[in-house]
């Protein structure tokens, strides 16, 4: 959930109300969430005239660089799912 906060401010987003709508969350679970990441350091929140928005630090980066390298490990890989699929069936000869 926080790393999908990460991303859509990465994209962007930077104010609370896009940020929850992008990451399709309930405003309860944005606000623990960008507690969560501010207390971190993985994001910083800067106040403006027409109110606040966030940023992702150089930490908040390295943190998604690291998630996404973790998500496309878990991938399973493509040459291997047509492989699969193609082993999925039972073939038989008269």
């Amino acid at each position: 959930m926080c790393v999908d906060i990460l991303k859509v401010m990465a994209g962007g987003n930077r104010k609370p109300t896009r940020i929850m709508y992008k990451a399709n969350l309930s405003w309860t679970n944005l606000e623990g969430c960008l507690s969560f990441l501010g207390e971190r350091g993985l994001i910083k929140s800067v106040v403006e005239d027409q109110g606040v928005r966030y940023e992702v630090t150089e930490r908040g980066l390295e943190a998604i660089d690291y998630f996404s390298k973790v998500e496309s490990a878990l991938r399973y890989p493509s040459s291997l799912l047509g492989a699969k699929n193609s082993n999925s069936a039972i073939h038989f000869h008269h």
